[in-house]
């Protein structure tokens, strides 16, 4: 049986390393357009809330909803204070951690209104 924390524990990493690692996938053939980045930002977090509502509680409970929420901003904080602590080509922006409150206010709230 697979631990119902797995799903969050890999959304975790792969925000971490597509977040802190300099160049972690190549370059789009053509150019995106503005604010596409955070559009991704808004939705890795929108991801991580909904995964982390589901994986701390089955039942519809809007404190897990909020913790849920509140877990994955504090993570998006945390990934932004560490793009400009470590220097290594990535850059802190409170856009980004706009975006990723954003997406997880969405996520939190989707998964919330989508438990029976």
């Amino acid at each position: 049986m697979v631990p119902r924390w797995l799903m969050s524990v890999v959304v975790i990493a792969a925000i971490a390393y597509l977040t802190l690692v300099p160049s972690p996938l190549p370059e789009p053939p053509m150019p995106l357009f503005d604010g596409a980045d955070k559009v991704v930002h808004g939705l890795m977090f929108l991801v991580l809330a909904w995964c982390l509502n589901r994986d701390l509680s089955r039942q519809k409970s809007l404190i897990i909803a909020a913790a849920a929420f509140a877990l994955s901003t504090a993570y998006g904080g945390l990934i932004e204070i560490l793009q400009g602590a470590m220097q290594l080509g990535r850059s802190a922006d409170v856009l980004d951690f706009a975006a990723d409150a954003a997406g997880a206010i969405f996520g939190a709230l989707i998964s919330y209104f989508t438990k029976h």
